[in-house]
C-alpha cells in the first residue's frame, strides 16, 4: 500500500506472535482509505492531467484491486464522525476537518460496500463525485444522486432520505439534540388517530398528533391476508401495464421525444426570445432526424423551426452535408437504399419541403444512390425544386462520373423546354454515348429550331445507336438543312457500309423530309450500270422510301421507275408502289 499505517492502533497479536487476519484486513483498509484522503487533496491542488494526480489516481484503483482480490468485498459504515468497518474505525485521522464520513453522512450515506472486479474506471469516477460535493463550487447535487448517475456497478451505496434523517442518533457527539416530537396515545382509541388538529392529553406546545412524515396505517386496519390477496390480484395486470409503457418508452426515438419536447415547449405561452432560445436545438435535431431516416420526424422539425423563426434559410443547414464523404449523406443513401416505396415518398416529401436549397444535397444522395427505385423518383423531385433555378445543379455536369451527368442531363430534360437547351449544348459531345443519348431525350421536349442544330451537330462521329437516335429526332419536322445534310449522308461513299439500322434511319429521316428529297432518291435509283445486280437491295430501300412520302409526286417518281431499262430497279418500284396502294385501299 502506498500509505503507511503508523497512525493505527498497534494490531492484536495471537498467542504466536503472528497478525491476526482480522487486524491485519483492518489495517490495510485503513491504509487505503488514508490514501483515498491523499487523492483528493492531490487532486485539489493540481490539474486532472498532472502527473503527480495521475500517478495517485493509478495508485488507488490498482491497491483497492488488490485488496478485494485478497479480502473479498470490502464494507464501509458511515457514520457523522468516521469510517467503520465491522464496527472498529477504519479512519486514520481524528481529525473531523480531514476525515471524509461528514461529507458521506451528510448526504444520506450509510455504507458503502466495494466488490471485486473493481475497475479504475469506476474508482475515478467515485473520486470525481466527492471532489464534486466537496469543492468551493459544489451545487445542490448529494452525492447518492451523483453517484447513481455515474453508474458505477462495482460501488454499492446504502443511504437513508435526507429528509427522514435524524444526524447524531447514538454516537458519542449526539449532545442534547431536542428530541422530536410523537404522538402519544390516547385513551380507549389504541388504533385510530384523534381528529386532526388536536393534542394529546399531556402533551408540550411541540407535542403533535400526527408527524407530516409519518405513515398512518393504523388509520386502515385490516387483514394482512386479505390486503395480500388484493395485491397478488393486481400484480399481473400491473406487471403487464408497466412492461407496454417500458416498451412504448424505449421504442420511441430520441431525436423523435426531442422535437416533441420541444414542440410541447414551443405550444406553452413562450416570448418571442424563449422560442428563439428553443430553435436553437432543432437544426440539430434535425440533422440528426435526417441521418436516422426518420423523415416524418424531420418534417415536424422543420415546421417547427419555421414556426420560431419564419426567416429561416435551408441554404447554411445544408452547407455541413457538402460531399460525398458526409456521415449524414452515407447514412441517408444507406437507408433510403433500403427503403420500400412508401419510405421513399417520405423522403420525397421531406426534400420538397426543404425546398431548392437542398437541391445540391439531393444530388450527392442521386450520384450515391445504387437503387434505380430511388434515383427516378429523386430526379423528378429535384426537376421540381430547381424548375425556376436550374442553375443549382449546373455545376454536377463536369463531374468525372458520367451517370452523374447523366443524372443532370435527365433532370434538365424533365424541366424541359427551350430554357434548357443551351446548358444541354455544353455537354453534348460528352465522351460517353448514354449521356448524349438522355441529350437527344432532353431535346425530345424542345422547339425544331433550338434543338435542330444541336441534333445535327451531334451526327459527326456518333456511335451507331446515338446515329439512329438523333436521326429519328430529325425525322420529325421538315426543314431544308436536315435535308441537305441527309443527301450528303445519303450520298457519302461511307453509307453503304453502316449497319442496316444506320441506313434505315437516314432513309426513314429522308421520307420525313416530303418531296424535298425526290429529286435525290429518284437519282439513286439510277445509280449503277444496266446490267448491275448488286444494287438492287438499294433499290428496293430507295423505293420504299418513295412510297412512304406518300404523295402525288412520290407516286409519279414510283411510276416512272416502273419503266426502267434496269429490271432491278423496275421490280423495286413495282414492289413499292403495289404495297403503297394495297396500304391505301
Amino acid at each position: 500500500m502506498s500509505a503507511s499505517p503508523e497512525h493505527f492502533e498497534p494490531p492484536t497479536l495471537l498467542a504466536d506472535g503472528q497478525e491476526s487476519t482480522d487486524a491485519a484486513k483492518l489495517r490495510d483498509i485503513g491504509s487505503w482509505v488514508v490514501q483515498l484522503g491523499r487523492t483528493l487533496k492531490t487532486c485539489r491542488l493540481y490539474d486532472a492531467d498532472n502527473p503527480t494526480v495521475v500517478r495517485f489516481r493509478e495508485g488507488l484503483a490498482s491497491d483497492l484491486r488488490s485488496l478485494l482480490e485478497r479480502y473479498g468485498p470490502i464494507r464501509l459504515q458511515v457514520t457523522s464522525r468516521e469510517l467503520l468497518h465491522e464496527g472498529q474505525s477504519a479512519t486514520a485521522t481524528r481529525s473531523r476537518e480531514d476525515s471524509l464520513a461528514p461529507a458521506f453522512h451528510r448526504d444520506g450515506i450509510r455504507e458503502i460496500t466495494f466488490l471485486p472486479g473493481i475497475e479504475p474506471r469506476e474508482v475515478d469516477g467515485f473520486v470525481d463525485q466527492i471532489l464534486r460535493v466537496t469543492g468551493p463550487d459544489a451545487g445542490d447535487d448529494d452525492l447518492v444522486t451523483l453517484l447513481w448517475d455515474a453508474q458505477l456497478p462495482s460501488i454499492a451505496v446504502t443511504s437513508v432520505p435526507l429528509e427522514g434523517d435524524v444526524d447524531g442518533a447514538g454516537e458519542p457527539d449526539a449532545g442534547d439534540a431536542t428530541p422530536l416530537p410523537w404522538p402519544k396515545p390516547v385513551p380507549g382509541a389504541a388504533h385510530s388517530a384523534p381528529a386532526s388538529g388536536e393534542r394529546s392529553e399531556g402533551a408540550g406546545a411541540l407535542d403533535t398528533v400526527t408527524r407530516s412524515d409519518d405513515w398512518e396505517v393504523l388509520a386502515r386496519a385490516g387483514h394482512l391476508d386479505h390486503a395480500l390477496g388484493e395485491l397478488e390480484q393486481g400484480i399481473e395486470r400491473e406487471i403487464a401495464r408497466f412492461r407496454s409503457e417500458h416498451e412504448a418508452e424505449c421504442a420511441t426515438v430520441i431525436v423523435e421525444a426531442t422535437v416533441e419536447v420541444l414542440a410541447d415547449g414551443v405550444a406553452s405561452e413562450a416570448t418571442a426570445q424563449d422560442r428563439e432560445e428553443l430553435a436553437a436545438f432543432l437544426p440539430r435535431a434535425l440533422r440528426e432526424a435526417v441521418a436516422q431516416g426518420e423523415w416524418r420526424t424531420a418534417r415536424n422539425g422543420l415546421k417547427l423551426l419555421r414556426e420560431c423563426i419564419p426567416t429561416w434559410s435551408a441554404d447554411t443547414f445544408f452547407e455541413g452535408f457538402a460531399g460525398p464523404s458526409s456521415l449524414v449523406t452515407r447514412r441517408t443513401v444507406a437507408i433510403l437504399d433500403q427503403h420500400d416505396d412508401a419510405g421513399i415518398e417520405a423522403f420525397l416529401g421531406l426534400a420538397s419541403e426543404f425546398g431548392a436549397p437542398a437541391a445540391d444535397w439531393l444530388m450527392q444522395v442521386l450520384a450515391e444512390s445504387q437503387q434505380k427505385r430511388v434515383r427516378l423518383p429523386l430526379s423528378r423531385t429535384i426537376a421540381e425544386l430547381v424548375r425556376d433555378n436550374p442553375e443549382r445543379i449546373l455545376h454536377w455536369m463536369s463531374d468525372e462520373r458520367w451517370y452523374v451527368v447523366r443524372n443532370v442531363v435527365h433532370i434538365l430534360g424533365w424541366i424541359g423546354g427551350d430554357a434548357v437547351v443551351g446548358y444541354l449544348r455544353a455537354v453534348n459531345a460528352h465522351a460517353e454515348p448514354r449521356v448524349r443519348r438522355e441529350i437527344v431525350a432532353a431535346l425530345s421536349d424542345a422547339s425544331p429550331a433550338n434543338a435542330r442544330p444541336i441534333l445535327l451537330s451531334m451526327l459527326a462521329g456518333a456511335e451507331s445507336r446515338v446515329f439512329t437516335t438523333v436521326l429519328h429526332q430529325l425525322a420529325l419536322d421538315a426543314d431544308p438543312v436536315v435535308t441537305e445534310r441527309l443527301v450528303t449522308l445519303l450520298c457519302d461513299d461511307e453509307f453503304a457500309r453502316r449497319t442496316d439500322d444506320e441506313r434505315r434511319a437516314v432513309f426513314l429521316a429522308l421520307a420525313g423530309q416530303g418531296d424535298a428529297a425526290l429529286p435525290v432518291l429518284e437519282d439513286e435509283l439510277t445509280r449503277g450500270g444496266l446490267f448491275d445486280r448488286g444494287l438492287d437491295p438499294h433499290w428496293q430501300a430507295v423505293a420504299r422510301c418513295i412510297a412512304r412520302i406518300g404523295t402525288p409526286a412520290a407516286l409519279e417518281v414510283l411510276q416512272r421507275g416502273t419503266r426502267s431499262r434496269k429490271g432491278g430497279v423496275r421490280k423495286a418500284c413495282e414492289l413499292a408502289k403495289g404495297s403503297f396502294e394495297a396500304k391505301h385501299e
